[in-house]
């Protein structure tokens, strides 16, 4: 059965549902900005080094598109120790109520999305591997992972799905969608938010997970829900040591923003926000208090 003492909502992967990235990351197309009209934006397709082949050598997309099917999207990359970077952006045809496919008709109620879509869906079905059966809404809502995002809470918890050390985040963006190598989990409030943010990036969760991390060519990599095997109880906003964890992550939110971190990459982003919470003595107090946690009695699994 499940134990008391996992997440009320447990965390779920959301890794590689906006694939192929060539298809549906955009970034604005400037060559054609001037006369998007009100309510829709020039894009087109945002191109990255690590692209494979057969996406590599397409040509991008370029296309006026509603804004409201542009949403902002976390990537591992872009979350750091109690901080969020800028999301990307892509284009995701959720209309409220459903996602819709090329042959929808609700489809053509949005010349600027289906005029995308449709000609994404043609790429993907010209290029995609012999062995997919998928349509191209498939292939990015696969077992639901995307749809079963909408609506979203007004508070979720994200953490990295691998690196060397574990880092989340609160995502408090409704239009957001939580995307590559990242695990999320809907929170009650924003304390239980925060305490649950307090011992995903302590030292002392990351002790112990790593006894249940498989070992790899490269070290131990992959945190998975792994981070769950540790047991833990579930917020208590009657616990003062809960409490007193919810507001030691507050402050190392307010540090960890005041970090600038302009021109990094997010792993050099995350070693000098790691630097600022170590010096400030937030990050000592966050162990103390989690170590306290994770060593009461109530936080060990019931038997049976």
């Amino acid at each position: 059965g499940a134990h008391r003492d996992l997440p009320s909502c447990p965390p779920r992967r959301s890794s590689d549902l906006l694939y192929p990235r060539t298809l549906l990351f955009v970034e604005d197309d400037s060559a054609t900005a001037i006369g998007a009209g009100k309510g829709r934006r020039a894009l087109r397709s945002r191109r990255s080094t690590q692209e494979k082949e057969p996406w590599r050598s397409l040509p991008s997309l370029q296309h006026v598109v509603e804004t409201r099917f542009i949403r902002p999207v976390h990537l591992g990359e872009t979350v750091l120790p109690y901080r969020l970077l800028d999301p990307l952006e892509a284009i995701i045809p959720w209309d409220g109520e459903q996602l819709l496919e090329g042959l929808h008709l609700d489809m053509d109620l949005y010349d600027g999305l289906a005029s995308w879509w449709r000609e994404a869906e043609s790429l993907w079905d010209t290029n995609k591997n012999s062995t997919t059966h998928l349509a191209l809404i498939d292939q990015v809502d696969y077992r639901r992972k995307l749809s079963q995002q909408f609506p979203a809470s007004e508070r979720r918890v994200v953490y990295t799905k691998s690196g060397a050390n574990l880092t989340g985040a609160v995502v408090t963006d409704l239009e957001a969608v939580i995307d590559h190598t990242l695990y999320w989990s809907h929170t009650s409030s924003d304390l239980e938010a925060r305490y649950l943010c307090g011992i995903i990036n302590s030292a002392a969760l990351l002790s112990l997970v790593v006894d249940y991390q498989p070992v790899g060519q490269f070290g131990r990599r992959h945190f998975d829900k792994y981070v769950f095997e540790p047991p833990f109880p579930r917020f208590d906003e009657n616990n003062s040591v809960h409490v007193r964890l919810a507001a030691a992550a507050l402050i190392a939110e307010r540090v960890a923003d005041r970090v600038s971190v302009a021109g990094m990459g997010f792993q050099q982003a995350r070693r000098h926000i790691r630097e600022a919470l170590l010096d400030d003595g937030v990050a000592a107090e966050i162990d103390e208090l989690v170590l306290d946690i994770l060593t009461q009695p109530e936080a060990l699994p019931s038997s049976g």
